[in-house]
Order: C-alpha cells, then structure tokens, then sequence
C-alpha cells in the first residue's frame, strides 16, 4: 500500500472538515440550503479527485511511470476510503456533539423543502400523509446511519476512481527507482571494469 494514497486521502478529508467548518461558524442557513448542499457536493468531489489523481499519479511516478488498471484503483479507492471514514465520522461529531441543535435544522429543511416540493401537485389528503411521514422521521445521526454514510461515500468515490485509473494506466514493467539507480550503478561499474581491463 502507497503510503502516499492514505496521506492524499487525510489532507483531502481534513480539508473538506475545515470547509464545513467555516461554514457553518458563518451561515448555518446556507448549509442547509440547496446552493450550500449543492456547493458542499461539488467541493467533496473536486477534493476526492485530487487525492486520487495525486495517489495514482505519485505511485505511477515511483515505478518509472507504469502503473496497471488493477494497482491504479487501489491506490484511488484507498485515498476514498479515507476521505469518507474522515467526513462521515465528522460528520457524526458535529450533530452529536459539536452542535445536537443542528437535527432540529435538519428536519425543519427537510419537511419544508419537501412541503414546497409536493404542494399543489399532489391531493391534500396525500400531502397531509407525506407530511405527517416527515415529522415522525428520526433525524438524529446515529452510528449505523454513520456506517452507512461510510459506505455511500465509498460507491460515490468508487465512480471516478474507476475513470482516473483507466485514463492514467500505462502497461509496462513497473520499475522500482531504487532498484533503477542500483542497476544503473552496476552497469556504470561493469563498464569501467572492462576500460581497465583493456
């Protein structure tokens, strides 16, 4: 295992902590709205694709720059593995310890996006339904919902992992760089062995 791919994971992760952070110390309203679930969405995956590509790129690199399908993924589902535990245990943190407060946020935004998502365009004996369905929800961040979250991120990041891998593999014999400067200094020793023979 490249080291390399779990570092490329761990800044990725703490990264995205510190962006959540900071929102939510500024506008706690814009987290839980679309444009910051959207903006979230789309910082976790420019962040996830980084630390992929670094991972793979980095272990191409110290082989002489061949990597196989096989190593490539490993090395980008190791970077995700650790960008989902990282965010997903924070996550975990932040609703139940950090902030409780924050489970009655979230399911305020959840009943009243839904409430004006289905208004008019379903009967009033259906939006009652729905609606009731909404309030007796648990919202609470419990472990198993954590583990799950783990997961989800995992199949998420396992997407362009896959892309990175194929786009960056490059058949060939892997050439370790240690073992390709200790053979070149053999060859190096091996012709001035035969100049002083002559």
């Amino acid at each position: 295992m490249n080291n390399d791919s779990v570092k490329f994971g761990i800044i990725a992760g703490m990264a995205y902590v510190v962006i959540q952070m900071l929102i939510y110390f500024v506008s706690i309203e814009f987290m839980f709205g679309w444009t910051g679930i959207f903006s979230m969405l789309g910082i976790i995956t420019v962040l996830a694709v980084w630390a992929i590509v670094s991972s793979i790129s980095n272990k191409k690199k110290a082989q002489g720059g061949f990597i196989e399908f096989k190593e490539a993924f490993k090395e980008g589902f190791i970077a995700v593995v650790m960008i989902s535990l990282i965010t997903s245990a924070f996550n975990y943190m932040l609703y139940n310890f950090i902030d409780p407060g924050l489970i009655g946020m979230l399911k305020d935004f959840a009943v009243e996006g839904t409430a004006s998502w289905i208004e008019g365009s379903v009967s009033e004996e259906q939006f009652e339904e729905i609606m009731e369905q909404m309030e007796n929800e648990d919202y609470s961040i419990t472990v198993l919902k954590t583990i799950g979250q783990v997961f989800q991120g995992i199949l998420f990041g396992a997407f362009p992992t896959l892309i990175a891998s194929a786009a960056m593999k490059v058949s060939g014999q892997p050439i370790d760089s240690d073992y390709k400067q200790a053979e070149l200094m053999d060859n190096n020793e091996e012709i001035i062995d035969s100049i002083e023979s002559k």
